[in-house]
């Protein structure tokens, strides 16, 4: 596993895996509809941490 699978501050739930040959996966879902102005508070907040 490259990143565990958790919630993201832009609604996705998703996370990174890497098989036995070397190629790496993106595992995601949409776990909120936000808009673009929802998204941009959220990385402003995240980006202040």
């Amino acid at each position: 596993m490259v990143y565990p699978v958790a919630d993201q501050h832009y609604g996705q739930r998703g996370g990174r895996l890497a098989d036995s040959f070397g190629h790496l996966w993106r595992i995601s879902q949409t776990s909120e509809d936000l808009t673009p102005q929802q998204i941009q508070e959220r990385t402003d907040e995240s980006s202040a941490s």
